[in-house]
Formats: C-alpha cells, structure tokens, sequence
C-alpha cells in the first residue's frame, strides 16, 4: 500500500517528533546516570527531569517511530500502556500526596 505525500510528509514529521522525545529521555537520562545536573535541567532554571518523566519520553517516541513506520502495532499499545501507567502514577502521588517510590 502507497502513502499519499500528505500521508507521507506526516510520516516523517512523526518518526522526527518521536526521534526528538527519545533522544531528550536519553540524554535525560544519561545526565541522571552519570551525575550531570544540566543534562537533567534541558533549560536553564528549569526544574529537573525525573527519570521516571525520561523514561516516559523515550517509550513514547519509540511508538510514535513505530506507528509512523506502520509497525508493531502491539508492541506500540504496550509502551504507551507503560508511558501512560507511568503518568498515571506521577499524576497519583501528586494529587494524594503519596510516595510511590518511582522519582
């Protein structure tokens, strides 16, 4: 099956979109695993990325790569279940002012 060039041009804003959260979850990431604050602060004076929130992006834009890329449609429901639980919990510990022990 043929993309139109509309469909084709919003196929590879996509796979640029999901390559940009991943790649802001790694380097998130990474500045968690080797102890360097502006990695986890992408803008100064902003308050740290956990890397819960990272992991989260790194999920997300993996689905996106891959629904852009019309593949592995449930492998895409699975990481944005976990990206979603992921919120969910962020959201809950938030609202009932609870410690989940996931940040």
């Amino acid at each position: 099956m043929h993309r139109s060039d509309d469909e084709a041009s919003l196929a590879v804003a996509a796979r640029i979109c999901g390559l940009t959260a991943a790649a802001i979850g790694v380097v998130v990431l990474a500045g968690w695993a080797m102890g360097l604050p502006f990695l986890i602060r992408l803008v100064p004076g902003a308050v740290a990325m956990v890397p819960n929130t990272a992991i989260a992006f790194v999920l997300a834009g993996i689905a996106l790569i891959l629904v852009a890329r019309d593949r592995q449609p449930r492998t895409v429901r699975i990481l944005a279940a976990i990206a979603a639980a992921l919120a969910l919990a962020d959201a809950l510990e938030y609202l009932l002012h609870v410690d989940l022990g996931i940040d």
